[in-house]
């Protein structure tokens, strides 16, 4: 009679090893971001507020984005997503203002870094033809500014960081039978005199269904970064352009 039971215990793990990739999701990605900066920055009280063009000089460039994401099928628990998104982009040019305390009348190197780390957790009410999530994102911001005097050799630097509570959303539009899709992504806030928005379009084509599937998407990027004494910084920013990438199921 022991042998029933024991039997049925066997079946069910084998049953629930066998579904076990159909439990659990994880995708992962890698992608390429032009990115073109616009708007100004103040460094606190003792720097002018520069413009990013005219004053730092700094043009665009692009950079390298990484994100992995999990999902399950148990209901009370979210979602996560893990994205990484560094910004480092340089200028150099003639300068005629203070930065961090130091007048500049002379050629300047200029660097602004603005990386970000996104952590995601979200839940999935739709997840067929239409995939929908929706839920809240940490934002860290990791920021730099720094000018360099070429004949002087002075060189002031201002740093900001700290975390950034963000609601997010996603929705992907599957076309069924052809592996075509297209979505767009967005997280976005707004409090104590800062506002930022982080929003991504995409089209993409898959290769193959399910665990191994592969896919290759482009779309564009905008990001807007208003912060009033964010860690001592004022910032009205915006950084934008096309993106490309590839991305996997396992």
């Amino acid at each position: 009679m022991r042998l029933i039971p024991a039997l049925a215990i066997l079946s069910a793990s084998l049953l629930y090893a066998s579904q076990s990739h159909a439990l659990v999701g994880l995708s992962a990605g890698v992608g390429s971001w032009q990115q073109n900066p616009s708007g100004d920055f103040k460094g606190g009280d003792d720097s002018d507020r520069l413009d990013i063009e005219d004053d730092l000089n700094i043009g665009a460039d692009s950079s390298m984005f990484y994100w992995a994401r999990f999902k399950h099928v148990v209901p009370v628990i979210p979602n996560l997503k893990f994205q990484h998104t560094p910004i480092s982009l340089d200028g150099q040019g003639t300068a005629v203002y203070v930065f961090g305390g130091t007048p500049y009348a002379e050629n300047v190197k200029s660097k602004l870094e603005l990386n970000q780390t996104d952590f995601i957790l979200f839940y999935s009410p739709l997840n067929n033809i239409v995939e929908l999530d929706i839920g809240l994102n940490i934002k860290l911001l990791d920021g730099l500014a720094e000018v360099e005097g070429q004949t002087s050799g002075e060189r002031e630097s201002v740093t900001f960081s700290g975390p950034v509570p963000m609601l997010y959303g996603n929705v992907q539009f599957n076309l069924p039978m052809t592996g075509l899709y297209a979505g767009a992504e967005g997280s976005a806030v707004g409090y104590a005199g800062h506002s930022l928005v982080d929003l991504s379009a995409r089209v993409g084509y898959r290769f193959g269904l399910g665990v191994g599937g592969v896919a290759v998407e482009g779309g564009y990027r905008s990001q807007r970064l208003k912060l009033d004494d964010f860690d001592g910084v004022d910032a009205d920013l915006r950084i934008e352009g096309p993106w490309f990438g590839v991305a996997a199921d396992f």
